[in-house]
């Protein structure tokens, strides 16, 4: 063995250790987080980690100018791990490890690979520079130090690469020379009059300068941003594999917890989330709080999270007391209040995450921690005490629900039904918000048109539970659950059917995880109730003229995905002139009224609302569809406010008026 290869050997060991010790240090932080079982589905999982990852599909969705760069980047980088574990390998046993003893095709091919490879990576560090510089992303962090190291390194790395193999090509000892054209051309230009004695010595200098850099950047990961280098293909594993949900991903009773009030109360794939993150701000720029200066910054959630948890870690590991809260007005790696409250749970962050980092039910278990101890905003607290108190949102008589009936047309007095097939359960802003009603009364006049044997619950009707659940209240939410169930089973109904998105989302795909207990019936949201019908030649549009465009709900899109029902049953109105908004089905952006926002901070409500509506007025459109009350309310407010001409209206009264009425 050389000394050449002995002092690599040593110097290789120890960056191994080192890397291993600092890895070890980083990522046990992780086991401080409470139990989430997250290896169910092996199959399914390790088939997401392979299509995202080679695919780098959420790196370059939507369009993304520099996703596609990245991707470049990445795609290049997995190719150059091969070369780089040649190298590393090589260096450690060069009479024994080299890809130049593979047979002559292999090698020559893998050399053209590496080449062009290195020149791709090269000039996306450069893209990225230059990005930085002079493009730079609405957050400051795109010009830190950190960044820059990383970028640095990276391009030493291919600098490091070229010389080594100009310096062999110029020394006419590289056989693969006519397959390597960037390496080619980098010892024609720079070392054609280089002496023997010259080129022997760059060879050595490029080499040890590609090992000390490769090692090093091996070594700063874990103590730069780009750890997610090392977390984002495991945090693709760990994906969760359901829709998001507005509730606490588990009982947080279970960890002994009222809620997350400290980094300890969190999840382990939440605290692993945080070290996934590659800050690359989408969430940010998706979120509507955000887009509106509100004081919510989904990236700056997460990076605290981890800052709090790299501050406070070791410390709990040694069963020392936190130095840092979780939630307060402190400074870095501390969660403001207002900042919790500021979300509108519309999943927009999750949705476009490339690495699929899980924000909403991490600040729901907080939004959990601060109800039961007392700290919700007042408006708020108001809210949730009104539900408990009159079992529905708007704090009147719970028996005036079915006043909405008095202007309804039908044959016979809904309300003195007792029995049904179907029962259409209404929700609190329907049944108390005259804005909203007519979507109601549109609604039950198709169904008894259609033949469809349907009752509502009434007076006995409880809210759903769903401004409860995303206040993080999740006792009272079984509770109105559970009560609501009885009522409908008492019908014999074996279908429950909503023109609330909300409502649907809690029937749907919340009730089990919050009860623990299965519900009988089949859950319909209304458009797909009316696109059944109309399948099934039950209802008769006879046309509609105007310009119509489409708002997608967040609870019924993005949280359900039920895209194709409501233009299915928009396309089959005759003489609509139907045109898409810019941001449609899971890129379509939130109303404003979700989350409870409305509650906690009308004014930035209101904001996002009328965001929307300039949104809508883009695309020419002189009416507003959507499948869900709460968006009616929020855009009817924020219209009225704009002053602006603009028909809001439910799918229901859509398709009730092309019925000729």
């Amino acid at each position: 063995m050389s000394a050449s290869t002995m002092v690599f050997v040593v110097v290789f060991v120890a960056a191994i250790i080192l890397f291993g010790w600092s890895c070890y240090r980083r990522f046990r932080l992780v086991t401080l987080g409470q139990a989430d079982n997250r290896f169910n589905a092996i199959g399914r999982r390790i088939w997401n980690t392979l299509l995202y990852t080679i695919s780098q599909r959420c790196a370059i969705d939507r369009g993304y100018l520099f996703g596609i760069n990245h991707a470049i980047l990445f795609w290049s980088f997995l190719l150059l791990l091969i070369a780089n574990a040649e190298f590393l390998l090589h260096g450690l046993a060069p009479d024994h490890i080299s890809i130049a003893k593979l047979p002559n095709g292999a090698y020559f091919t893998l050399a053209f690979i590496f080449d062009v490879a290195s020149i791709l990576a090269l000039l996306a560090v450069c893209a990225a520079v230059i990005r930085r510089l002079a493009f730079p992303p609405k957050y400051m962090v795109a010009r830190s130090r950190d960044a820059f190291i990383i970028l640095s390194l990276v391009a030493a790395l291919m600098v490091a690469f070229f010389g080594t193999h100009a310096s062999e090509i110029a020394h006419v000892i590289e056989e693969a020379e006519s397959y390597m054209p960037i390496s080619s051309f980098v010892a024609s230009t720079f070392m054609s009059g280089a002496s023997a004695g010259t080129l022997t010595w760059l060879a050595n200098f490029f080499w040890w300068m590609h090992a000390f850099v490769l090692l090093g950047f091996l070594n700063y990961l874990p103590y730069s941003k780009h750890m997610h280098v090392l977390a984002a293909i495991p945090n693709l594993f760990f994906m969760s594999l359901e829709k998001a949900s507005a509730q606490p991903r588990k009982d947080p009773k279970e960890a002994g917890t009222l809620g997350v009030g400290k980094i300890s109360d969190l999840s382990w794939k939440d605290l692993f989330d945080s070290y996934a993150c590659t800050e690359c701000g989408r969430c940010q720029d998706n979120c509507p709080a955000s887009a509106c200066d509100g004081p919510l910054s989904p990236r700056s959630v997460i990076h605290d999270i981890k800052v709090n948890l790299l501050k406070n870690g070791p410390l709990l590991m040694k069963n020392e007391e936190a130095v840092l809260p979780l939630i307060g007005e402190s400074d870095e790696g501390t969660i403001s209040m207002d900042a919790i409250w500021a979300c509108t749970t519309c999943s927009s962050c999750m949705e476009v995450c490339p690495v699929f980092i899980e924000h909403i039910p991490k600040l729901i278990s907080m939004r959990r921690y601060l109800v039961k101890n007392g700290l919700a905003p007042e408006n708020l607290a108001r809210v949730i005490t009104t539900i408990d108190e009159t079992h529905n949102l708007a704090g009147k008589p719970n028996e005036q629900r079915a006043n909405w009936v008095n202007r309804l047309k039908l044959p016979y007095d809904i309300r003195e039904k007792k029995t049904a097939e179907v029962v259409y359960f209404v929700g609190c802003v329907a049944s108390f918000f005259p804005m909203v009603q007519p979507s109601a009364r549109a609604f039950s006049q198709i169904l008894e048109t259609a033949g469809v044997d349907f009752g509502i619950v009434g007076g006995e009707e409880w809210c759903c539970g769903f401004p409860l659940m995303v206040a993080g209240d999740t006792e009272v939410t079984a509770t109105c659950m559970r009560y609501n169930i009885e009522r409908i089973k008492e019908m014999g109904a074996k279908t429950v059917v909503m023109t609330c998105s909300g409502c649907y989302r809690v029937w749907k795909e919340d009730y089990e995880k919050i009860t623990g207990e299965q519900h009988p019936f089949e859950v319909l949201h209304a458009v797909e109730m009316l696109a059944r019908l109309t399948k099934e030649g039950r209802l008769a549009a006879q046309g509609f003229e105007g310009k119509v465009t489409y708002h997608d709900p967040c609870d019924l899109g993005r949280k359900s995905g039920i895209y194709d029902e409501p233009r299915f049953v928009i396309n089959q109105i005759p003489g609509i002139d139907f045109v898409e908004l810019v941001d449609n089905r899971e890129y379509c952006s939130c109303c404003g009224s979700g989350g409870d926002l409305l509650a906690s901070n009308q004014e930035l409500a209101q904001d996002i609302a009328r965001k929307k509506i300039d949104e809508v007025l883009l695309t020419g459109a002189d009416t507003v569809v959507t499948a869900c009350p709460s968006c009616i309310r929020a855009l009817n407010m924020a219209k009225t406010s704009a002053k602006v001409k603009l028909n809001v209206m439910d799918i229901s009264e859509l398709l009730w008026k092309a019925m000729n009425n």
